[in-house]
């Protein structure tokens, strides 16, 4: 079944996309404000995904959803994809703690660079086109542009953006892998069975992860607040929103559409981050941060390789398997977290 395909009526369409737009305009901002009072990301996320987890457990205890069980032959492929997913979330909520939304959103934005090469080398892509080629140029500007008018760079060089490079290059492996495992992988429920399968595999790794960096050790130097946990608990809400909505608008319109939504979605980010605080880039780096957002919007996934299907029309001849296109969709579903469609 192709996207947008599955009879829902325009109020359904309307309420997905208005869900969706929701919970991903605020993450970053709200994961944002989590962390100035409780500076422990390895903590943040290890409740976002218990209390996710424990939203499916009850709702499913309920009957009102019904995510696939655990099974070992999809937690073998699963867990790599955790690991890739825990990481990306940790070099995010560390990104976020020192450098500002509008530095995440560009390097977010950059990930079609990577991944256009990626898809090359292992998912048998064809290279980019010249629309999406001219995007990606035009995305290499508005970087450029960006980390010129960038005070914190001017200042502290590369060792600005540690964080944020790891969380882009994790972030575009996890992509790649994401879009095999999607098409690897038969769920009954694609949606709470991805939610499900990500948010109580990431637990304990998650946990872990802090342990090993210390950074569980700033427990002791937290001030715990009244507003730190209503923070906590309303970024907590919005992961597990983000989580189905993410999925749910995905399937309900095109990709194209998707994408556009996307693009809205970031633009609000931005906007909404510049009224509440002054911790922003400057209008420059504003400008260029739009030009960012606007160029990966016209990149487009390229069509797999004639050799690629040529072998994969052979295999399925040879095992009765039916071949199918590889969805351009991934696991994870939190924007601002390490989850969105590119």
């Amino acid at each position: 079944m192709k996207d947008g395909e599955i009879g829902a009526t325009t109020f359904d369409k309307v309420k997905g996309i208005l869900a969706y737009s929701a919970c991903s305009s605020m993450m970053l901002l709200v994961n944002k404000l989590v962390l100035q009072y409780i500076n422990v990301s390895t903590f943040v996320g290890t409740v976002q995904f218990s209390l996710c987890v424990i939203f499916v457990v009850i709702f499913k205890s309920i009957g009102y959803i019904q995510p696939d069980e655990l099974e070992m032959s999809k937690l073998k492929p699963f867990s790599v994809y955790v690991i890739l997913f825990v990481l990306g979330i940790y070099c995010n909520m560390q990104a976020l703690s020192v450098a500002n939304v509008d530095t995440v959103i560009v390097f977010r934005s950059c990930s079609p660079l990577a991944v256009s090469i990626l898809d090359w080398m292992f998912m048998g892509r064809e290279l980019p086109s010249k629309r999406s080629t001219a995007a990606l140029v035009a995305l290499l500007v508005g970087v450029y542009g960006y980390v010129s008018s960038d005070k914190e760079f001017q200042m502290q060089g590369i060792a600005a953006y540690t964080w944020v490079s790891m969380y882009f290059v994790i972030i575009s492996i996890e992509m790649t892998y994401g879009k095999w495992l999607v098409s690897a992988l038969d769920f009954k429920d694609r949606v709470w069975g991805s939610v499900y399968y990500t948010n109580i595999l990431s637990v304990v790794p998650m946990a872990l992860l802090g342990m090993v960096t210390g950074d569980m050790d700033k427990m002791d130097k937290v001030t715990w607040t009244r507003e730190g946990l209503i923070y906590l608990m309303i970024s907590s809400a919005i992961g597990i929103g983000i989580s189905y909505a993410g999925f749910n608008a995905r399937n309900l319109v095109s990709a194209t559409t998707f994408t556009l939504v996307g693009v809205i979605n970031k633009l609000a980010t931005i906007l909404i981050n510049v009224l509440i605080w002054d911790n922003h880039a400057s209008t420059e780096g504003l400008v260029f941060l739009v030009l960012c957002i606007l160029a990966s919007s016209f990149y487009r996934q390229a069509g797999l390789r004639k050799d690629w299907v040529a072998n994969l029309e052979q295999n399925a001849k040879s095992d009765g398997s039916v071949v199918v296109e590889m969805n351009t969709s991934y696991v994870g579903g939190r924007d601002g977290r390490g989850s969105k469609p590119a």
